[in-house]
């Protein structure tokens, strides 16, 4: 799948918000301390929120190579020769390492979209300096420290959705679907400000509750309105700030959303297509 960069734009408001926790109420007999405290965990919950959306995508390549290539392949080694021979003709183990190329590819996506999205002071996971891998060597150290060496299997499900959400979203492969899912949307803010050009209309504000990676609300604002976009996900977070700001031409990215899908797939093509 390529995903696509946004075009250039007018000067129209697009924005994304995001928010954690149900917020704290004051009470007792010091509710300014009370709420320091209370904010103080608010923050303290959120930065482990981050960190954990950030060890997932970290974790996307030994997760995957792990608990799906790797074990398939130790599955056909402990079968018979003459087994062997026929999962081997049929182009299984062919198959299955093309996946796990296609896997490591999907990762240094994600590791470009952990790091254009400045976290922290992780450097850039391209540079062959070595300065990547010792971050990531105490990324992963502070994590066992803090008793949180796996990464929840929700987590890394989270992960993948994410890199299926860009088809629909951002490929030319999913346009049929956004016509279906927000053509509606577009049509009725059209026939409701008909009389209104698009030039004139950025101070009619929309707003998009669960905006996922932003691309309904990135036409939104291509029609000259402006728009908002709320999100909760972390995940979601990370990908539309990723596509959004920080791409720049059609078809700079490839990615492979369905290599993780072995079962109920038509043809190997369709599970190592991008």
């Amino acid at each position: 799948m390529h995903s696509h960069s946004r075009p250039q734009t007018s000067s129209h408001s697009h924005q994304h918000s995001h928010s954690h926790g149900e917020g704290c109420a004051s009470g007792g007999r010091h509710p300014s301390n009370d709420n320091s405290d209370c904010e103080e965990n608010e923050q303290e919950a959120e930065a482990n929120a981050l960190m954990d959306v950030v060890a997932a995508f970290l974790s996307y390549k030994t997760f995957i190579l792990n608990g799906g290539i790797y074990r398939r392949l130790h599955d056909i080694d402990q079968l018979s020769e003459r087994h062997r021979d026929i999962v081997s003709s049929l182009g299984t183990i062919d198959k299955i390492k093309s996946a796990e190329k296609l896997v490591r590819e999907n990762y240094k996506f994600l590791l470009d979209l952990v790091y254009l999205s400045a976290v922290g002071e992780m450097p850039d996971p391209s540079d062959s300096s070595g300065d990547f891998k010792q971050w990531h060597k105490s990324f992963v150290e502070s994590r066992v420290r803090a008793g949180k060496t796996i990464v929840k299997n929700s987590f890394m499900e989270k992960v993948l959705s994410t890199l299926k959400q860009f088809v629909r979203d951002w490929s030319a492969e999913g346009k049929s679907e956004r016509e279906q899912t927000y053509g509606p949307i577009m049509q009725a803010l059209e026939a409701e400000f008909a009389d209104i050009a698009p030039e004139a209309r950025g101070g009619i504000k929309v707003l998009v509750p669960g905006a996922g990676l932003g691309r309904l609300a990135f036409d939104i604002c291509c029609r000259g309105f402006s728009c908002q976009g709320n999100e909760f996900s972390y995940f979601m977070l990370f990908a539309s700030n990723f596509i959004l700001n920080k791409s720049r031409v059609v078809n700079q990215h490839t990615i492979y959303p369905f290599v993780h899908q072995f079962s109920n797939v038509a043809t190997a093509s369709d599970q190592l297509r991008a």
